[in-house]
């Protein structure tokens, strides 16, 4: 619908950009009408005119597809979490919750973060480490 009375529709998410992105993977619909928000380029844009294909113009600029092709790629480690669960005692000051480490094509560096995090925690020695077989490769700290 031309004239700025276009409304976002939920099947646009899962359309895919030139890059063969969906969309729900770097925008989401604000509460505005008419307006989308790219959170890779930190960037609100309209769509209220064209609608989908303002969306994919966007993607098609140079500062997105840089962005998009470091985070979305795989190449760029991104560190999330998991919902932070709520105290099982009343006394206990903080939520508890889980950070991981990702990468979508290093799951090498994903294993060797793992690995750490749980010597880490579990208060293993250096050389409680050493020669443990069924690791394929070695780890050096």
């Amino acid at each position: 619908m031309p004239g700025g009375k276009t409304h976002f529709q939920k099947d646009w998410l899962t359309r895919k950009d030139t890059l063969g992105h969906k969309i729900s993977d770097w925008s989401q619909p604000k509460t505005e009408n008419g307006k989308a928000f790219c959170f890779l380029c930190k960037k609100t844009g309209r769509y209220d005119n064209q609608g989908l294909l303002q969306l994919l113009q966007h993607a098609k600029t140079k500062s997105h597809q840089a962005v998009a092709h470091q985070i979305l790629g795989g190449r760029q480690m991104v560190l999330t979490s998991n919902q932070l669960e709520t105290p099982p005692d009343p006394e206990q000051k903080q939520a508890t919750g889980t950070l991981t480490y990702m990468s979508h094509k290093d799951e090498a560096t994903k294993a060797e973060l793992t690995w750490t995090m749980k010597v880490v925690e579990s208060h293993y020695s250096y050389s409680s480490c050493d020669n443990i077989r069924h690791l394929s490769c070695h780890v050096s700290w």
